[in-house]
């Protein structure tokens, strides 16, 4: 749709609508070109990884807002929680660490969906002590399609890409 038509729509009052029809076009463009959309979360203490994840969600349609703790995600959450669709995070980091950000969002009322990621093994009790059962968790080191897949479980489908 070019600008002479979007300027007619707006004197007509059909702005609203063809923007609207241009947004769900676009959704259900990249539902089918296998990019999901929804927000989420990511919240891990190294750099590194914080930015090559976000880089692979957002390849694939999430819109990502990163996060160095869980101090940083719960003023982050506090702001935009109902616009947040995931929360991807660590387990063990320093200040707070995932499995105290799930209590504290909890304890806030937050109903929001939790993927938990560790570097730890399943025989290092440690870390996995610390997560609720029944919560997701993902080991360290993983692959593109298992994190891709294990967000898709959480999230489940979306029809024709629209949220």
């Amino acid at each position: 749709m070019g600008f002479d038509a979007l300027l007619a729509l707006l004197a007509a009052g059909l702005l609203t609508a063809a923007l609207l029809a241009i947004h769900v076009r676009r959704r259900r463009r990249r539902a089918a070109a296998g990019e999901h959309g929804g927000t989420i979360l990511l919240v891990e203490d190294e750099q590194t990884i914080r930015e090559a994840v976000g880089d692979l969600l957002r390849q694939h349609g999430y819109t990502v807002i990163p996060a160095a703790d869980g101090q940083e995600a719960l003023r982050i959450c506090e702001a935009q929680d109902a616009a947040i669709d995931l929360v991807v995070c660590d387990v063990i980091m320093p200040r707070l660490g995932g499995p105290g950000l799930l209590r504290a969002l909890r304890a806030r009322g937050s109903r929001v969906p939790f993927l938990f990621v560790s570097g730890f093994s399943p025989a290092d009790d440690e870390a996995y002590q610390l997560v609720p059962a029944g919560t997701p968790m993902l080991q360290k080191p993983w692959k593109a399609d298992a994190l891709l897949g294990s967000i898709g479980a959480i999230l489940g489908p979306r029809e024709a890409g629209l949220s």
